[in-house]
């Protein structure tokens, strides 16, 4: 079982891994323990055993979305990430709804962790596979929207597939010890086509099989929203429930 995380540890690590950029709004750090997984977000249109992934995050302040960060890796440390497809969605029971927006994004990846042992998971049906120690490094891909997204109070998802530099290697978003929300979700597509949203859990040979997955993001409100987040008190919101 994950170790609880206190709120100081957790506020310490935002400013350490946001590197001078605006304060986060909603944060899930990595996982960096021998439990963590990569799980695979490699998509390529109308290629079967590619896969869709989605958190949600909540905002109590209406707000502009200026950047996203990412933690993952790549399966074998192969090749890459290259081309983010992201989208953030209202809540509709649980799942993705309505699309709040989408937009182009600029990435810069640096290199968050290395020496790991982490899992890989592709919970596609027809294509799964489990690899218990499966790459070394843990990447930061910081996502510049080239056009923010302004969302008002509510529960949202954020959405993203990843494809590889020249389609050479599978790119995954890491876990999170953080775990909050309704936990992650999957969408894939196998032979018979697109099949919906599934709950992403543990896999069987896991120490936490069966247990939802979080997965590790921060949203970063563009500045002069973090000015009016931090005068309501809001700056650095982190909700999180214990495993």
């Amino acid at each position: 079982m994950k170790k609880q995380l206190v709120h100081l540890v957790l506020i310490a690590a935002c400013i350490s891994f946001l590197s001078g950029a605006a304060p986060a709004y909603w944060v899930q750090t990595p996982d960096l323990s021998a439990d963590s997984m990569d799980v695979n977000a490699w998509h390529i249109p109308w290629v079967a055993g590619t896969t869709i992934l989605g958190d949600d995050f909540v905002v109590t302040k209406a707000m502009d979305v200026e950047t996203i960060i990412l933690w993952g890796g790549m399966k074998n440390d192969v090749g890459s990430a290259s081309d983010f497809s992201i989208g953030i969605s209202t809540d509709n029971g649980g799942q993705p709804g309505t699309s709040a927006g989408s937009s182009s994004v600029t990435v810069t990846t640096t290199t968050y962790a290395e020496g790991l042992a982490a899992g890989w998971v592709n919970p596609n049906t027809e294509y799964y596979e489990y690899i218990p120690a499966a790459d070394t490094i843990c990447y930061q891909w910081e996502l510049t929207l080239d056009t923010p997204i302004s969302l008002t109070p509510g529960c949202y998802w954020f959405t993203v597939t990843i494809r590889s530099l020249n389609d050479v290697g599978n790119a995954g978003w890491k876990t999170s010890a953080d775990a909050s929300g309704s936990g992650a979700l999957f969408k894939g597509a196998d032979s018979g086509g697109w099949f919906d949203f599934q709950s992403l859990t543990y896999p069987a040979g896991h120490s936490d099989e069966g247990e939802a997955v979080s997965l590790a993001f921060a949203i970063i409100p563009e500045p002069t929203t973090v000015a009016l987040l931090a005068a309501g008190g809001f700056l650095g919101l982190l909700r999180r429930r214990s495993r």
